[in-house]
């Protein structure tokens, strides 16, 4: 079976130049057979917090952790066999976003993956999201669409959990930030920690 967790950084807001809105947009994907490495490094991780802290949030967000949280978990996540893949839009570039341009990159990046990792697999998919909308038949509209984009002989299962849920989503969240950081803000520090288990890496301006 392969696992592919699937989380996002940045906003789709259309104009970039407005206050508080990004100039990027990032969709980052984690892809193992087994996902129960991961859970153990999102484990320790909270375990390290809670002995610090004593009392710590339930769920591990890159954006709200300290550095050195962040250091030991992208050390500890070079560790495990996983590779990454991410998709990027320059939100100044000329190509139009709209409501669906979360579906239209989310299904080019999922398709990139299934050809290029698993062109000749017939083992089962499992792919998850990070869960955006909190009404279900907007979750069901995703999902719909997304399994007409992606095309694909083997057994491919697609769920929208909440990271809470699914505690390989918090890797995601991780690996999306650490991405979304060298687009953004030209920083390059934890992005080159986990930069060889980057297997794609797209990039539109």
């Amino acid at each position: 079976m392969q696992y592919i967790f699937i989380d996002e950084s940045g906003d789709i807001g259309p104009n970039p130049d407005t206050p508080g809105t990004s100039r990027n947009f990032l969709i980052a994907a984690v892809i193992t057979q087994n996902k129960k490495p991961l859970e153990k490094v999102v484990r320790n991780t909270h375990q390290r917090l809670r002995k610090k802290y004593r009392m710590h949030h339930h769920m591990l967000h890159a954006a709200k952790e300290e550095h050195r949280t962040r250091l030991y978990f992208y050390e500890q996540l070079t560790l495990k066999e996983l590779c990454v893949a991410s998709i990027c839009i320059d939100k100044k570039s000329d190509r139009k976003l709209n409501a669906n341009t979360y579906i239209t990159m989310t299904g080019q990046l999922i398709t990139q993956i299934i050809q290029q990792l698993f062109f000749n697999t017939q083992e089962k998919i499992v792919i998850v999201l990070s869960r955006r909308e909190t009404h279900a038949y907007l979750n069901e509209y995703v999902i719909d669409s997304l399994k007409k984009i992606i095309l694909h002989t083997s057994e491919i299962e697609i769920h929208i959990k909440k990271p809470q849920e699914e505690k390989s989503l918090q890797v995601a969240d991780m690996i999306s930030w650490a991405l979304f950081r060298k687009y953004e803000y030209q920083n390059y520090y934890f992005y080159n920690i986990i930069k060889k288990k980057i297997t794609i890496e797209k990039y539109f301006i």
